[in-house]
Order: structure tokens, then C-alpha cells, then sequence
């Protein structure tokens, strides 16, 4: 999600990308203790937030239709635009934001926290899949799938 910066946020505010092990230890350590469950528990469901988050952001730099030009108010179809995006690789693929996930090894020490590994770089693809009508000279919503 994004912040009132625009940036993705994650855990308390802290940008996604400055995100420490120390503060998923925390924050699932926490989890565990309030909802009874275990800390992998929460271990996945800060990984899922991430990864939802990432979900719904895409990278843009050179995303955008400028190419695509015709007569102000003139109308096209989706196979029209879809043409297009299809034949445009800045535009038919798109990633999201680079996001890390987590994974808990529990401490021999039951007494004593676990620890908590980051894999770094883990991103989401989208793949355009159609199009709608519209009018050169309007925006146009154009849609895609993820692959994950």
C-alpha cells in the first residue's frame, strides 16, 4: 500500500525496503502472542501482505500510451489497442516493486525467539490481457493478470 509519500509501506510505516529481520521478529513475535498462533504463522502472514501489496503496484517507468495516436475523439476497439500493448514490451509485461519475504527457523531454546532470514527480490509479473474501448484523447482502462 502506499504511504502519504507514495511509497510502499509495510510494518509500522517503515518503507518496505527498510524493513529489518529485527522488525518481522517483532512484529511476529507479537502476532504469535496476540492471536495465539504460531510465529511461522505470522511469518506467512507478513509475507502475504507483502506480496498482496505488491499486487497492486507496478513499476512505470516508460509505461504509458504515448505512441498510440489518432484523431482527438476518434474511437478504437480492444483488438485495436490490444495490437498495440501486444507489440510493446514496456507495456505488455509489467513488474512490481521489488518486495522481500521472510522465513522463521523457531531457537532450540523454546524460551528464546527464533530468527528470521530475508530473501530479497522477489517481484510480481503482469502480463496485459485486454483492453476496453475508447476514444483517442481519453483515458482507457487496459488490464492484466499476474503470474505467481
Amino acid at each position: 500500500m502506499a504511504g502519504p509519500d507514495g511509497k510502499a509501506t509495510a510494518i509500522n510505516g517503515t518503507p518496505a525496503d527498510k524493513v529489518t529481520t529485527a522488525d518481522v521478529l517483532g512484529v511476529i513475535t507479537a502476532y504469535a502472542a496476540y492471536t495465539g498462533k504460531t510465529a511461522q504463522d505470522g511469518v506467512n502472514a507478513v509475507n502475504t501482505a507483502f506480496k498482496t501489496a505488491a499486487k497492486t503496484q507496478y513499476l512505470n517507468t516508460n509505461v504509458n500510451l504515448n505512441g498510440y495516436t489518432g484523431a482527438s475523439g476518434a474511437s478504437f476497439g480492444t483488438f485495436d489497442i490490444g495490437g498495440y500493448i501486444s507489440n510493446q514490451p514496456n507495456l505488455k509485461f509489467l513488474k512490481s516493486p521489488s518486495f522481500n519475504s521472510y522465513s522463521y527457523t523457531p531457537n532450540s531454546d523454546p524460551t528464546k525467539p527464533g530468527t528470521v532470514d530475508t530473501s530479497t527480490d522477489n517481484s510480481i509479473s503482469f502480463v496485459f490481457l485486454y483492453g476496453d474501448n475508447g476514444k483517442f484523447g481519453s483515458p482507457v482502462n487496459v488490464y492484466y493478470y499476474t503470474l505467481d
